[in-house]
């Protein structure tokens, strides 16, 4: 039966202990500069850890580690943790956003994989979930669907469901699409089977507004 454990603010062993077994989960972070020596920092409330199970339940939860990545949740729920953190799922609801190799991910909901300590898939829901990624010297890209998949194997982000996408200057729309975080390639989704029909907005040229002559103090009347 899972054993219920007080506010962590007000449990500072509790904390520590929590923030030991909590470790490899944390260092799923995809940027190579964090390892195991980078300092984490855990906030979270109502936690149930069940050993027999291997699952774990929290709430208001925020997990840090370095400054690019994030985690927050209103409610997270771990599985497969028996045998430690490094391959494990967290179901998130309420307010989630994720923040890793320079992906700013908000939904209502989503799924985070991990495998041997690094984040492995990712899938996110809402109405609409949003994203955001800033490559190297390069504009913002922008995104919206339904469903935001992220496969780390690939590099990809699938976006279905209502799908719009913008590098700051031109707009993509359909239904579904893959957006390479690795090489910023855009392309359709050929396994899906989709046919919906791709629209790409690109802005005219804004007119120049002359700006209004003075008038000739000569002829003026």
């Amino acid at each position: 039966m899972p054993s219920s454990l007080p506010d962590l603010r007000h449990g500072t062993l509790l904390l520590a202990a929590l923030l030991l077994c909590l470790q490899p989960v944390l260092a799923a972070k995809v940027e190579p500069r964090i390892d195991k020596e980078t300092q984490l920092e855990i906030e979270g409330v109502n936690v149930q850890h069940n050993l027999n199970a291997g699952t774990l339940r929290a709430r208001g939860v925020t997990i840090t580690q370095g400054s690019t990545m994030t985690i927050r949740a209103a409610v997270a729920n771990g599985r497969g943790l028996k045998e430690g953190y490094g391959n494990s799922s967290w179901d998130l609801s309420g307010g989630i956003h994720i923040e890793f190799n320079n992906v700013v991910l908000d939904a209502d909901s989503a799924t985070v994989e991990f495998a041997d300590q690094r984040i492995a898939t990712i899938r996110a829901q809402g109405k609409p979930s949003r994203f955001s990624h800033q490559q190297k010297d390069s504009d913002k890209r922008e995104g919206r669907a339904t469903d935001i998949s992220y496969d780390a194997r690939t590099g990809n982000l699938r976006l279905a469901g209502g799908t719009w996408l913008s590098d700051g200057r031109h707009e993509i729309q359909t239904n579904v699409l893959l957006y390479n975080l690795n090489d910023g390639v855009i392309s359709n989704d050929r396994k899906s089977g989709d046919s919906s029909p791709t629209r790409i907005i690109i802005p005219g040229k804004t007119p120049t507004i002359p700006t209004p002559r003075t008038p000739d103090r000569e002829t003026a009347q």
